[in-house]
């Protein structure tokens, strides 16, 4: 297998709207009475709307990791450009979501994506690349810190 990152496109959409309901599960926090199954139709319903505005948000970028040689989709990493780290006011790219292919999961297969994605904040002048991981997900948490992340800030919640 030769890995490689490109950048998608809307033509990927339906690939990565696939990949991010099979793997709702895992970015469901644990405070959230919500049911998996709205989770899903909530992820179709933005997938539909990203399927028709996607070539007109210059702010997105949208990472696509693939098997070089068969074209395979391996997984995905959705890149925010220029948001504003309410605090600071700084600049910064945030990761809005990151998947791998289930029967690729422990390969290392992120890396790249990860790597990708830092090289395109640093292209545009970012000092900052941000993402959340939920509670639970702790393999993530680990594997970004490996990577150089720090956590920052904790978020709190409250079911009223």
């Amino acid at each position: 297998m030769q890995i490689h990152v490109r950048l998608g496109n809307h033509e990927d959409i339906h690939a990565i709207k696939t990949l991010a309901i099979e793997r709702c599960k895992v970015n469901i926090p644990p405070t959230r009475n919500v049911s998996e199954e709205e989770v899903k139709r909530n992820i179709e319903s933005t997938f539909s709307l990203w399927a028709k505005t996607t070539p007109n948000i210059p702010f997105l970028k949208i990472l696509i990791l693939e098997d070089k040689e068969t074209k395979t989709f391996l997984g995905y990493l959705l890149l925010l450009l220029n948001q504003i780290e309410p605090a600071t006011g700084e600049k910064q790219a945030f990761i809005l979501d990151c998947a791998i292919v289930s029967k690729y999961e422990g390969k290392k297969l992120w890396i790249p994506l990860m790597e990708k994605a830092e090289e395109i904040a640093r292209e545009h002048h970012h000092r900052y690349i941000v993402g959340m991981i939920t509670v639970t997900n702790k393999t993530s948490l680990l594997l970004s810190q490996r990577l150089g992340y720090k956590i920052e800030r904790y978020q709190v919640v409250k079911i009223l």
